[in-house]
């Protein structure tokens, strides 16, 4: 595998074609094609199909761009530090909650002013993200997670010198909007969610969210539900409808923004804490990152507020 070959992938993927690519590139198309067949031949997969709509990345295809991608930043990265230019890196490993991202931005906001950096937020559930931690492709994953203290992913954390840390345990409930029958309902009607519609948030088919705990919650009809890894439609349909969804505990600023109604569900909880690399532990950044992490979540200290 070459450098060159990646290049060429992923110059197919940015212009939608060979023949672009190679006037991109200053190549002769055979070359390129030639060059990537051989790099299918190494890899022993298809990168793309050709179709009468052009090209059509495959499933391993992407996968494989979205590396390449990471590639070529670590390598624009090394050249910076050959020029002898120093710049603030922070890579961090997101479960898409609003706080982590307030207090992401936040960070941005202390470090705009440096004349280099590079700030990457990314969604990762424990198990992509203890693998980009222990490569150090990340520098900080936030995990929200129900199993992470089970004998083997503690095992798994440590034997690749990784460390994590619980920060709170955080309420599961279910939402739903302020107008929603059941929302004013004392004590509620859980029961009566098998009436209506189910929003399931979700990463991809192959990770599941680390929100939702199907099996664990009885109430949930499984023959009416809605799939989505977007959290914009899933809090469309839970403000605009009559469906719901379960998380963990939002701020009351949040709540209010959503016009939902948090019902805690009795005896379920997730693990909210963060995963680093131990060479990492004592970077500033990193535990800048945490202690702004702390204040956007400070909430969780006065449990009367959640309460709508």
């Amino acid at each position: 595998m070459k450098l060159e070959q990646l290049k060429y992938v992923l110059a197919v993927y940015e212009t939608g074609s060979i023949s672009r690519a190679a006037k991109k590139l200053y190549l002769s198309q055979p070359n390129i094609s030639n060059a990537i067949k051989n790099l299918e031949k190494e890899l022993n997969f298809s990168i793309f199909e050709r179709t009468d709509n052009g090209i059509l990345f495959t499933e391993k295809g992407m996968s494989l761009v979205y590396h390449i991608q990471a590639i070529m930043e670590e390598i624009q990265y090394i050249d910076r530090l050959a020029a002898g230019k120093t710049s603030r890196v922070f890579r961090l490993l997101s479960p898409r909650y609003t706080p982590v991202e307030d207090a992401f931005f936040r960070l941005y906001e202390e470090n705009y002013h440096e004349k280099q950096f590079r700030f990457v937020i990314q969604g990762a559930h424990q198990y992509e993200a203890i693998e980009l931690l222990s490569t150090k492709q990340a520098d900080l994953a936030i995990i929200v997670s129900g199993d992470i203290n089970a004998p083997s992913i503690q095992e798994e954390i440590t034997r690749k010198s990784l460390i994590y840390k619980t920060m709170y345990q955080i309420p599961c409930n279910v939402n739903l909007s302020e107008n929603h029958p059941l929302a004013d309902r004392d004590p509620f009607p859980f029961e009566e969610l098998k009436n209506y519609p189910y929003v399931d948030y979700c990463y991809s088919p192959a990770t599941p969210s680390p929100y939702n705990r199907i099996p664990q919650v009885k109430f949930i009809n499984l023959s009416r539900i809605v799939k989505t890894d977007s959290r914009i439609l899933r809090s469309r349909f839970v403000t605009n409808s009559l469906a719901y969804s379960t998380g963990i505990t939002l701020s009351p600023e949040r709540l209010r923004e959503l016009k939902w109604k948090c019902i805690p569900i009795k005896g379920l909880t997730m693990d909210f804490g963060y995963m680093v690399h131990k060479d990492s532990a004592e970077d500033p950044i990193v535990l800048r990152y945490l202690e702004l992490l702390r204040e956007e979540m400070s909430y969780l200290d006065h449990p009367e507020e959640e309460k709508i």
